[in-house]
């Protein structure tokens, strides 16, 4: 069972930006329902319904070493998708803090 309380690895919107500009950017994955993806995502984003993440992850990203950042609204649905995806063997599994609203701020 997945302890929706505790402690994920994190990262913050400026991190993320800046993480976007690298060589090599990390793979996001936008975690909401399909209503709440079609009203605007990240443009670099994948998406991937929390709901179905287990067994969609594989084809999305193989690579278990491959730098992951989960997203939501507002980092919720996220820190579980954190969670389970530490759980399968992936190793670079950040959560983003405040999710896109609060990404989508810091852009204003």
């Amino acid at each position: 069972m997945i302890n929706p309380f505790s402690a994920v690895p994190t990262i913050t919107c400026k991190e993320l930006k800046e993480a976007q500009k690298t060589e090599t950017p990390p793979i996001i994955i936008d975690v909401r329902e399909l209503d709440e993806w079609n009203t605007g995502h990240l443009d670099s984003a994948v998406h991937a319904p929390l709901m179905s993440i287990k067994k969609e992850i594989e084809h999305v990203v193989p690579d278990k070493n491959k730098e992951i950042v989960l997203c939501c609204a507002s980092g919720g649905r996220s820190r579980a998708a954190v969670k389970m995806l530490l759980q399968l063997g992936y190793k670079h599994v950040k959560n983003l803090q405040g999710g896109l609203c609060a990404y989508q701020q810091m852009g204003k």
